[in-house]
């Protein structure tokens, strides 16, 4: 009877649990839209301006910069050594203040090109997004499915409202 019960405990703790907010899990990732201080929309990628901007990227050391901004520039990094860099993708920023790229489908990332920043945040907003997908490196997850986008009541998160960025949407 022993020996049972300690087969069934032992697979139950071996089956991954459902993503969790606030954790990436192998099932996937919850976590809000995070919109980096360039960007009040996702749109779809422009590849010339992608270009234009990957020489830049390589002189840029994130060090320099507050946490938010060093973990944007560092999934930027890493899309670029994967690859992936000219792929739609997302970001999302968990319970632990992690921001992970998260490259999605042409399909799955059309859903987010309705939310803009600004209005969210006028309308005392936020994004909480579920998707599954698997860990590809250390801030990168492979989106396979979108599960949910709720707009729940709260602050779409903007660490840069105190510093002085050109408005990208204009």
């Amino acid at each position: 009877m022993k020996k049972i019960l300690l087969i069934i405990l032992a697979f139950g703790m071996s089956c991954s649990p459902p993503a969790v907010e606030g954790f990436s899990t192998s099932n996937g990732i919850v976590g809000e839209l995070y919109f980096d201080q360039y960007r009040h929309r996702y749109v779809d990628v422009d590849v010339e301006a992608m270009k234009a901007w990957e020489p830049k990227l390589l002189k840029i050391d994130p060090e320099e910069f507050n946490s938010h901004i060093k973990q944007h520039l560092l999934n930027q990094q890493h899309l670029r050594a994967a690859g992936l860099l000219y792929q739609p993708y997302i970001e999302l920023i968990t319970k632990d203040d992690s921001i992970f790229a998260v490259v999605l489908s042409a399909k799955d990332y059309a859903a987010f090109k309705n939310f803009d920043k600004l209005e969210l945040q006028r309308r005392n907003k936020k994004l909480l997004v579920t998707i599954e997908g698997k860990k590809e490196g250390v801030t990168i997850i492979r989106g396979e499915r979108v599960v949910s986008i709720e707009e729940k009541l709260g602050v779409t998160l903007d660490p840069h409202k105190d510093l002085d960025f050109p408005d990208a949407s204009r």
